[in-house]
């Protein structure tokens, strides 16, 4: 069995509010800049595997895993084609993460029961949420262990993360780190671009992405304000991931 084409693609980059945000005059909200459209936060990785057959042409089977299904998740997969979905790793149980849970039934007609992963807390509640389309076999538990393999990792909905994550990030030598950045002020919540910045240079990678991004960002003066190995991510970035 070979894999290729392994990479990520960002289905969203926005808070739970989205951006534009509904009732908003600000210059980002109004504005045409496309890097400022962002969808809930999201992300999606996909591959191809390839089984040699004797006598024959080798099968090809496009595989993704998707990090978080939130309300926009329909929209998300018709914009970027997805076709398959093979597993879901859930961050956390908040609804922007997870709504659209919903639509993975559309794909699990065809292909059959998918895997769901996340913590107890997190799982409990979409068994209960979505008990209509829940089935014994995509039950899932634990903490998604598949992103440190692939040297990349991610933190939605975050402000500070713990000592002992942080030694597993650093021991990872991550090559592309994707972080929290909702809020310009301080707060209990989400990480701001000071305490972001510093989080970045402790774990090391890379490259780093801020995401969760609020309509408080313009995407052009924001890159500006960002060390060099530091950028805003944006709706439909894509880039390759090497184990």
């Amino acid at each position: 069995m070979e894999i290729k084409n392994l990479k990520a693609t960002v289905l969203g980059t926005g808070p739970s509010w989205g951006c534009p945000v509904l009732g908003c005059d600000c210059k980002v909200c109004k504005g045409d800049n496309p890097k400022n459209k962002r969808l809930r936060s999201s992300v999606c990785v996909s591959w191809e595997t390839i089984k040699p057959i004797e006598n024959d042409n080798p099968e090809k089977y496009d595989r993704s895993l998707i990090i978080d299904a939130g309300p926009d998740f329909r929209e998300q997969s018709l914009r970027s084609s997805i076709s398959s979905v093979n597993a879901v790793f859930l961050t956390h149980e908040h609804s922007d993460h997870i709504e659209g849970i919903d639509d993975l039934r559309s794909f699990s007609i065809h292909q059959g029961s998918i895997p769901l992963y996340g913590s107890k807390k997190c799982i409990d509640l979409i068994k209960n949420k979505f008990s209509y389309c829940w089935r014994k076999q995509i039950y899932g538990g634990g903490l998604p262990q598949l992103i440190v393999p692939f040297s990349f990792s991610s933190f939605f909905d975050a402000h500070f993360i713990p000592e002992e994550s942080i030694k597993l990030l650093k021991k990872a030598n991550l090559k592309t780190f994707f972080l929290d950045c909702s809020e310009r002020r301080v707060t209990s919540k989400h990480f701001h671009p000071e305490s972001a910045i510093e989080m970045a240079k402790i774990v090391g990678a890379k490259k780093t992405y801020l995401t969760h991004i609020s309509h408080q960002f313009d995407y052009d003066e924001f890159l500006e304000e960002l060390p060099e190995n530091i950028e805003p991510a944006y709706d439909e970035l894509t880039f390759e991931i090497n184990i």
